[in-house]
């Protein structure tokens, strides 16, 4: 049995809520052209329930420079479309740094960025314009 005492003394406690931890995925196209645009997107859920955490910022990035960032919609996906100008091979990194009650999170993903040839180029440029020339003709 536990007995209290009177006491005069005081002390404060802050009690902090514990964080959530998150889950962040990230899907983007294994290769593409230099300066061809494209898009990552990904989903960012609760780590205990897999529910989707909306209105959250994700940040993308790529080797370390700025790819651009999204809210969350209220599934939890965020799209972020763009170009990479330089051929290479690269990281991208969505980015979750987290918020009051959520823990934060990161996702990576290859991409290989490729000079495109000029067969790519021509079949970009002609291809839609012939498809549709087509669709044209047959109404």
């Amino acid at each position: 049995m536990v007995t209290l005492l009177p006491s005069t003394a005081t002390r404060t406690i802050t009690v902090l809520a514990a964080e959530v931890a998150t889950k962040l995925t990230i899907v983007a196209p294994a290769s593409v052209a230099e300066k061809e645009y494209f898009i990552v997107q990904g989903q960012l859920t609760r780590g205990d329930t897999g529910e989707a955490i909306p209105n959250m910022t994700i940040d993308v990035r790529y080797n370390g420079n700025a790819f651009g960032w999204a809210l969350t919609d209220m599934q939890g996906v965020y799209k972020v479309t763009r170009d990479i100008p330089e051929p290479g091979t690269y990281t991208l990194k969505a980015v979750f740094e987290g918020a009051e009650g959520y823990a934060a999170s990161e996702a990576k993903r290859g991409l290989s960025v490729s000079v495109p040839t000029p067969l790519t180029a021509f079949v970009s440029i002609v291809l839609p314009i012939a498809v549709g020339l087509v669709v044209a003709n047959r109404f």
